[in-house]
C-alpha cells in the first residue's frame, strides 16, 4: 500500500471513530438536549459549539497520523542499526 494511502486511511479512521462516538452519545437525545449541549460547549453560542465538536475528529486524525509517523521513524531507525 502506498504511503499516501496509509496516511489517508489513518486520518479517516480517526475521524470515523470520533463521529461514531458523537453519534452514539447523541442517539435518543431530544433536539432541545442537543441544542443546549452545543450551546454549553460553545460557551453560549451553538455555532461555536458546532465548530468545537467538528474539530474533535480532525484533531483525532492528526494525532493518529503523528503516532504513525513516530512509529514509522522509529522502525526505520531500528532497521538502520
Amino acid at each position: 500500500m502506498q504511503e499516501k494511502n496509509k496516511k489517508h486511511i489513518i486520518i479517516a479512521s480517526g475521524a470515523g471513530a470520533s463521529v461514531v462516538g458523537i453519534g452514539a452519545a447523541a442517539h435518543g437525545s431530544s433536539a432541545a438536549a442537543i441544542t443546549s449541549t452545543l450551546a454549553t460547549i460553545g460557551m453560549g453560542s451553538m455555532a461555536t459549539g458546532i465548530v468545537v465538536v467538528a474539530t474533535i475528529p480532525i484533531i483525532t486524525g492528526l494525532l493518529a497520523l503523528g503516532g504513525y509517523k513516530l512509529y514509522k521513524n522509529r522502525k526505520n531507525k531500528i532497521k538502520e542499526k
